[in-house]
């Protein structure tokens, strides 16, 4: 969830939603990320390369992220949201690592409340 910038990415999302009882909403979106150029890096959400090959040899595969969502709406100005989130890396992440590194998918998991200030 944010972990990189949009900066040289490129993305294909798969998304839908559909109501549950008593008000709640499921969202599931399926992602998948590539470099837009291999030669370039792959960057962090400060605009910070976390790797790069210039010769493009590691090639384009990010990975793929898999994303669980639950919401409802509380009132007017509450919402809550709870998810969870699975990211699978690619063969440019292990292409790009150190031989013998273990590379792990990661798995994160939230929830949110928000509420909306009215002035």
């Amino acid at each position: 969830m944010d972990y990189m910038s949009w900066q040289n990415m490129k993305q294909i999302c798969l998304s839908n939603s559909f109501a549950l009882p008593k008000g709640f909403t499921a969202r599931v979106n399926l992602h998948r990320f590539t470099l837009a150029s291999a030669s370039d890096g792959w960057y962090n959400s400060y605009l910070v390369s976390q790797a790069r090959d210039a010769t493009g040899a590691a090639g384009k595969d990010i990975g793929s992220e898999i994303n669980f969502i639950i919401s409802k709406k509380v009132d007017d100005s509450t919402d809550i949201e709870f998810g969870t989130s699975k990211f699978d890396p690619g063969s440019y992440i292990r292409n790009i690592n150190a031989p013998g590194k273990e590379i792990t998918k990661v798995t994160w998991t939230f929830f949110q409340l928000t509420k909306k200030a009215s002035f």
